[in-house]
């Protein structure tokens, strides 16, 4: 075992400059125990499990399939030197959408949204491309190239909205709302109050 950690031996030497250590910890001291701690850290390290991320652009959405995001880690990596370093973009990657079966609530991610990046135990590429159960493209594990953004989070305060309260549902948009249906039911055990600056019901059948 000593001989295949003999390289993390060197962090304590007077040759070694003392503010580079790398992943190395100064109160290491290059025993074997040490250095098994060292590469168990070093290995658990290489799991990517989940972070936050910021959607940068997205393609496709909408009354469709499901799209994809491109996508940054907002956790930066850090170098022995201390020195941060941004991580690259993460392209091709699905989100969620609430749907079951045909059934869907549709709200696609925008550019700058914030939310969580989990990372897919094995290689997803094919699966991606065939949506069917698939072999893993590659022997890779925990790669953040096999990403799935999941949900928002720490984002602002929305323009509309879905409400649910104690107090009922609220549905608010600054626009327009349009419900469309072959038939739609409105039903209240008390009233149903409509207030507008102007009414206008057609009656299609004419």
């Amino acid at each position: 075992m000593k001989d295949f950690f003999c390289y993390t031996t060197l962090r304590d030497t007077k040759s070694v400059d003392k503010t580079n250590y790398g992943a190395l910890y100064k109160a290491e001291n290059g025993s074997e125990w040490n250095d098994l701690q060292f590469f168990i850290r070093r290995c658990l390290m290489q799991q990517n499990t989940s972070l936050p991320a910021k959607v940068l652009t997205v393609s496709g959405g909408g009354l469709a399939p499901v799209g994809f995001v491109s996508i940054e880690i907002l956790v930066s990596q850090v170098t022995g030197n201390n020195e941060t370093v941004s991580n690259p973009k993460i392209s091709n990657v699905p989100y969620c959408r609430v749907q079951g079966g045909k059934n869907a609530v549709i709200i696609d991610p925008e550019p700058d949204d914030i939310g969580i990046a989990v990372f897919c135990q094995r290689d997803i590429s094919s699966i991606k491309r065939s949506k069917k159960t698939s072999p893993p493209g590659s022997h890779r594990v925990f790669s953040m190239s096999d990403a799935i953004f999941v949900n928002t989070c720490l984002n602002g305060t929305p323009e509309q909205y879905i409400k649910f309260d104690g107090s009922g549902i609220e549905v608010y948009s600054p626009t327009k709302i349009t419900c469309t249906a072959p038939e739609i039911l409105m039903e209240a055990e008390n009233s149903i109050t409509m207030t507008a600056q102007n009414v206008t019901i057609n009656d299609s059948s004419q």
